[in-house]
């Protein structure tokens, strides 16, 4: 049990300086709300303008 242990401990160490180190690769900003934007943008200019009732 002793084992399993320090293994999880090893491992949580290691994605806890993982994360820390992904996290400075980003600023972190929601996205999402700007791509939907994007998409639908390309929508209506393939449609021509036209949108779904």
């Amino acid at each position: 049990m002793e084992d399993l242990k320090q293994q999880a401990e090893s491992v949580m160490k290691r994605n806890l300086e993982e994360k820390a180190r992904l996290s400075e690769q980003s600023d972190q900003k929601d996205w999402w709300p700007e791509f939907l934007a994007e998409i639908r943008a390309g929508r209506e200019r393939t449609r021509g303008g036209v949108t779904a009732s």
